[in-house]
């Protein structure tokens, strides 16, 4: 065999090897409840929060498909008249159901889930993300998907819920 031969054999083994590797990291973690894979970010933001909470008061609560990129969409509404505080932040999906979609009532002023159950404008009964507002930027914490129970508590009035890409 040529030297050449035994590069590219060796090239084609070692990229054999990474890969195997990463499928056993992976399948050991999918196994493992006690992981998280965490890829990018955890937070979420949503600059110029005085103009955020003029276009909530005006049209509604803000929606967005998931910003990580998976399944869990939200919506971000603002209540109070301090743009600062009074942001909440929810999963547009009904607590203890996989595909039951929330949604801003905005004729009504609550969120509705898909089988009419209502949920008031602070998000109370809904999944909620831990919000904070620094410099004009609201910064949704979406690193802590449900049934997290480290999660945060997020019904106070540093909690948003957001929805979209601006």
């Amino acid at each position: 065999m040529s030297r050449a031969t035994l590069w590219i054999l060796g090239g084609i083994f070692a990229i054999v090897l990474a890969i195997c590797v990463a499928g056993a990291v992976l399948a050991l973690s999918a196994a493992n409840e006690d992981i998280d894979v965490n890829l990018g970010t955890d937070e979420f933001e949503i600059p110029q929060v005085v103009s955020r909470a003029e276009l909530v008061a005006d049209e509604g609560a803000l929606r967005f498909a998931d910003p990580t990129g998976g399944s869990r969409p939200i919506i971000v509404n603002h209540v109070g008249e301090d743009a600062e505080t009074g942001w909440v932040a929810v999963l547009a999906i009904a607590p203890g159901t996989d595909s039951c979609i929330v949604d801003w009532d905005n004729d009504d002023g609550l969120f509705r889930d898909c089988e009419g159950e209502t949920y008031p404008p602070d998000g109370e009964g809904l999944d909620q993300f831990a919000t904070r507002v620094e410099d004009d930027t609201l910064f949704i914490d979406l690193g802590r998907g449900r049934d997290d129970e480290q999660a945060p508590d997020a019904t106070t009035d540093d909690s948003i819920v957001i929805t979209g890409d601006d």
